[in-house]
């Protein structure tokens, strides 16, 4: 049976030019493999000027914000299906041109792409002939591909033999993202730390809404928290409880959307809400169509002003999140120094039990990282050794997993640490028992990251049984609360 699926150009989320009135939202809710067709581009290339977001051509090694964005949008809200890009134009594009693309930008951008959820690819190319156009004026413009080329944009010559070596490493990355699959699917969370309320309203009717709207974003992401997205009509229906709901200057709504936000906050004292304000024009002071509106939003305590200065937003966001404690803590800074940096994305997952983080450089400099003084890491690519301070380049890639054999804490690597928690029996056919000293929330979840159980217990209630007869057989992965954060152990369900 055929599934339904709908390109959807990639920069939609963030091209202010969006009063042709298109619903995002609408269109993935109708879609069966979610569709669209996004931009990466590296960086010393040329072409791509008519873009509104330009920062990334001084301080990243890619233009990495658009892909990125599309795939949190469609994979938080929609956990469950696969997201197919029939137009990956990571290569090629017929708004930029670089006939020197370098091994490590192909395998970075795909890697940033499967990382955020991509599941299907089709990379785009397309030899171009020499032809004759008119323009509106009726006069023919003489076409020609770049082995002739004229001053026209958008001319482009296109094949394996004019880019064999990006052609080469798209294949070699394909293979190394399939042979480590379930690991990088295990790095998409369904659960994320911080949602952006989005306004599809205010993105049609404000040209400002979504570049203030993808910088916030932008922020969060070299926060390096888990950031998604939800919506008025599905704010209500997520299934769990964010740590963080974060509203972008937002002076256009609908009723609905802020009532839909005043009944969450009021079903969720443990979010923390921040909006997020334009100087000094208050959030849904107009309706839909600009009328201007007095609403009652008292039930949002917390505001922050923004700047598109995203060192400073990233402060911003920063003073006023309940941010996370990372798995494994990363530290970011300039070489040579302690000074603190942003450009490296981190991501947790699991490899067969253990805490595995995906790093990929995509500032346009060299930064220094510092992870947990432990026995080391390994390179999942590579199977290369790496110690707990070590340098990337632009464009680096890295998966490691701790080199030893014990259970990751939340914040460090215990060695022959004795657990807090007895799990039985392992392997399972129907019941798994946690014996425990610590109530909190029990997650379950595949081998391909998906959350399949979820048990929370209160008070002096420390000792929980999952059923796990209605499973597939296999390996799972639980998630158990300690003293010291969160433990993951393997559970063989049979």
């Amino acid at each position: 049976d055929a599934k339904i699926s709908i390109k959807i150009l990639g920069r939609e989320l963030e091209d202010p030019r969006r009063d042709g009135g298109i619903d995002i939202e609408a269109l993935m809710d109708m879609q069966e493999v979610i569709g669209f067709d996004a931009q990466v581009v590296p960086n010393e290339t040329h072409g791509r000027n008519n873009r509104f977001y330009t920062r990334w051509i001084t301080e990243s090694s890619m233009d990495w914000r658009e892909q990125a964005m599309i795939l949190d949008f469609a994979k938080s809200i929609y956990p469950n299906k696969p997201v197919f890009d029939s137009e990956w134009h990571g290569i090629s594009s017929n708004a930029w041109i670089n006939y020197t693309l370098d091994r490590d930008y192909v395998k970075a951008a795909l890697w940033m792409a499967f990382t955020d959820g991509l599941s299907v690819i089709n990379n785009w190319w397309w030899y171009r002939e020499h032809v004759q156009r008119s323009n509106s004026g009726g006069v023919i413009a003489e076409q020609y591909d770049l082995e002739n080329k004229t001053s026209t944009v958008g001319n482009i010559m296109f094949s394996i033999q004019h880019q064999a070596v990006a052609f080469d490493t798209f294949g070699r990355t394909m293979k190394e993202l399939n042979a480590n699959s379930a690991t990088v699917a295990s790095l998409v969370k369904e659960e994320r730390d911080v949602l952006i309320y989005y306004s599809n309203e205010a993105a049609i009717q404000d040209f400002r809404y979504p570049q203030q709207m993808a910088d916030i974003y932008e922020a969060l992401k070299l926060m390096n928290i888990s950031v998604g997205f939800t919506t008025p009509n599905k704010i209500n229906s997520l299934g769990y409880v964010p740590s963080n709901i974060v509203i972008p200057p937002t002076l256009f709504a609908k009723d609905e959307t802020v009532s839909a936000l005043e009944n969450f906050v009021t079903n969720n004292p443990s979010t923390r809400v921040l909006q997020v304000t334009r100087g000094a024009t208050a959030n849904f002071s107009a309706d839909e169509k600009g009328t201007p509106e007095t609403r009652d939003i008292s039930f949002l305590t917390r505001n922050t002003a923004f700047n598109n200065n995203i060192e400073n937003l990233v402060t911003r966001l920063s003073n006023n999140l309940r941010l996370p404690e990372s798995p494994i803590e990363v530290s970011i800074s300039l070489p040579g120094s302690s000074e603190e940096a942003l450009g490296v994305i981190a991501r947790y997952g699991d490899n067969a039990g253990r805490i595995a983080l995906s790093l990929i450089n995509v500032s346009a400099d060299s930064r220094r990282v510092q992870l947990p003084a432990t026995g080391g890491y390994i390179n999942l690519l590579d199977n290369k050794a790496f110690s707990n301070d070590f340098e990337m380049e632009p464009n680096d890639v890295l998966l490691l997993i701790p080199d030893n054999d014990n259970t990751l804490d939340i914040n460090d690597i215990r060695v022959n640490e004795v657990k807090p928690f007895t799990v039985y029996p392992n392997p399972a056919t129907d019941i798994v028992n946690i014996s425990n000293n610590t109530a909190g929330t029990y997650k379950m979840y595949s081998a391909l990251g998906s959350l399949v159980k979820r048990v929370t217990t209160e008070g002096n209630q420390t000792n929980v049984s999952i059923p796990v007869s209605d499973l597939g057989t296999g390996i799972y992965f639980l998630e158990i609360p300690t003293p010291k954060g969160k433990r993951v152990t393997k559970i063989i369900v049979e």
